[in-house]
């Protein structure tokens, strides 16, 4: 969820499951999700570095994946923000 992989993410129109480690990765996951194109799995150590991805169970990961796969209304969104964003291009 670095500047760049968010973007890279958006434009395609992809939803995205984020699990940030570090520096603008929880800020950007967090806006990702506010706006309805993610799921957050929050990093516990938030702002600075998570040591592990321990608190990433597979039952968490899982689910959010299902999440972000079995809702249509994530993909329409990023699909409207991919949309936007070639505008600009």
């Amino acid at each position: 969820m670095g500047n760049n992989s968010t973007n890279e993410a958006l434009f395609m129109g992809c939803p995205v499951v984020s699990v940030p480690l570090f520096a603008d990765q929880t800020r950007n996951a967090k806006r990702v999700s506010e706006l309805g194109m993610g799921v957050h799995i929050p990093n516990p150590n938030a702002p600075t570095f998570a040591p592990s991805l321990g608190y990433v169970s597979q039952e968490r990961l899982v689910g959010a994946i299902d999440e972000v796969l079995g809702d249509a209304s994530f993909r329409q969104r990023c699909q409207e923000m991919k949309r936007k964003m070639r505008l600009r291009h």
